[in-house]
């Protein structure tokens, strides 16, 4: 196992690529494919594709992992192989966590011989773990083992028979396995070819099935799926699509597509404390809505949808008509705006008991308009609330940076977005007034775009129209798919995107071009 983890090591100071030297190939195109650096699993990617190989959840034992890191500037997302860091204290915990799942998929010895397809005749029952060995590392290692691998994992049946238990060896196997750098991290090399007047590669067709996997649904490919790359379908895109349709259809990808928009609108792993199944239950209903289930849903729909998902308890919370069970219902007055007016998405930016103006219009500003703003000043203390003249000093009256020379180029920006959902508390209930202050009416007056409005309804609908957004909806799908920020020559692509989401495209329709595109295929240095 050490050995493993020092190839891990070796491997996560690469920058660059060893392509082999195969034969070149040409493609007459002018579409620019996108750059691939190596690229780390998640502990979320990790998760899904061990549970897939062995239908053995990791479950709490992932959690030993160090936390996938998430940049509150620029990318949104865990995913981002520019802060995968793969140092010592990751090494470590991986070999343990290796350790612990081993041992876990070894005490299901059912579940062991169903994989193998065959119960072994003795501890040292060759046969039997090279068929384990087969059918486990092609699902983990995501491609055809090469007489050498299966060897190199068959060699660990040493540890069975000296334990005179085949299970042992089992465990071994899957240690193995899960520290594998192909296991951990995802390799796209390909062969050399041109398109048009630029140097690229053409991935493989196990290259082209893990892309399409992991961005699907979250984890490895299937057995169906590598079956289709062994076949050398995946060049066709009919066939891709066809695969990206059918995963796309599963639980999994619910629950992954799921995560990507709460990454990306900044609710990820932000419950508030109260109510936090309703609110949980009533957001990934939506956003099921917009990714799954109603196909006339555009994906800009889930700033402008007029109806959400309640229970009873969520319902009286909003200060809706009651319910007598979960149930979809219609938004009325001014609350409408899609996930905009839930309280899952508004309780971004509470702060000093209250809701912040500025960081509700902050976490807007840079998630969905993918907005940029200068430095913070350093003689600035944030964990100070903004004091106004006196105790009974309205918040309008108490967030004067707007008024302020050095703060107001920003504020100006952050402040008049928040302040248009204070009527919203931090889990969005309806209020009249402030929270900490009943003396001070809420007129919930902002704007946004150089536009005025006042509640989530009016927000969504500026947002829906807004080429700002459309074009950041589309940025950040980009950066969640290829793990990375963008640079110069992937604007072309971003704008393809953006185009899509502005013609009103689903999000499937969306997600089925880009998996459709010739470029899919392709990398770039």
């Amino acid at each position: 196992m050490r050995s493993l983890c020092l190839i891990i090591v070796m491997l996560a100071g690469c920058t660059g690529w060893i392509s082999p030297p195969l034969a070149e190939t040409s493609v007459e195109t002018s579409a620019e494919p996108s750059a691939s650096p190596l690229r780390r699993l998640t502990r979320a990617e990790l998760a899904a594709s061990l549970t897939q190989a062995f239908a053995i959840s990791p479950a709490a034992l992932v959690e030993g992992l160090p936390e996938d890191i998430t940049a509150e500037r620029g990318n949104p997302f865990d995913n981002d192989y520019a802060l995968q860091d793969v140092a010592t204290a990751y090494v470590q915990s991986l070999t343990e966590f290796a350790e612990r799942y081993g041992d876990l998929v070894a005490s299901q010895p059912a579940r062991v011989d169903a994989i193998a397809g065959c119960r072994p005749t003795a501890a040292d029952d060759a046969a039997c773990l090279g068929a384990f060995v087969q059918r486990a590392g092609r699902l983990v290692l995501r491609r055809e083992l090469a007489a050498s691998d299966v060897a190199l994992f068959l060699a660990l049946i040493d540890e069975a028979r000296a334990a005179n238990d085949y299970y042992v060896g089992i465990a071994a196997v899957v240690q193995a396995l899960v520290q594998h750098p192909e296991t951990i991290f995802r390799f796209e090399i390909g062969e050399p070819a041109r398109l048009g007047e630029r140097d690229a590669f053409l991935l493989g067709d196990f290259e082209v099935a893990s892309r399409l996997a992991f961005l699907v649904w979250g984890a490895a490919p299937d057995e169906a799926l590598l079956d289709v790359a062994a076949s050398g379908g995946l060049a066709d895109p009919g066939v891709r699509r066809g695969e990206a349709q059918r995963l796309y259809d599963s639980p999994q990808a619910r629950a992954h597509w799921r995560r990507f928009h709460a990454q990306w609108l900044g609710y990820a792993d932000r419950l508030p404390d109260q109510l936090v199944a309703d609110l949980t239950l009533e957001t990934d209903t939506v956003v099921d809505a917009v990714t799954h289930d109603e196909p006339t849903l555009a994906w800009f729909d889930l700033f402008t949808l007029d109806r959400s998902y309640l229970t009873p308890a969520l319902a009286a919370h909003y200060g809706m008509a009651p319910t007598a069970t979960a149930t979809w219902v219609r938004y009325s007055g001014g609350r409408g705006g899609g996930v905009l007016a839930h309280g899952m998405f508004l309780q971004q930016g509470a702060k000093f008991g209250d809701t912040s103006p500025t960081l509700r219009g902050y976490r807007i500003l840079k998630r969905v308009l993918c907005g940029e703003l200068g430095a913070l000043p350093t003689s600035v203390d944030t964990d100070v609330p903004p004091a106004g003249t006196s105790p009974s000093d309205c918040k309008e009256e108490r967030y004067t940076m707007r008024a302020t020379p050095a703060c107001a180029t920003c504020h100006m920006v952050t402040d008049g977005i928040g302040f248009g959902l204070e009527n919203f508390s931090a889990t969005g209930a309806w209020r009249e007034v402030e929270t900490n202050n009943p003396a001070c009416a809420i007129d919930g007056a902002g704007d946004v775009l150089g536009e005025s409005y006042s509640g989530p309804a009016e927000l969504g609908a500026i947002i829906a129209a807004s080429e700002d957004a459309l074009a950041c909806g589309a940025r950040q799908l980009f950066r969640f798919a290829s793990g990375r920020t963008e640079r110069d020559a992937d604007e072309d692509g971003i704008a393809a995107i953006a185009e899509l989401v502005a013609q009103r495209a689903s999000f499937r329709q969306v997600l089925m071009t880009l998996i459709e595109s010739p470029m899919f295929n392709y990398r770039t240095e």
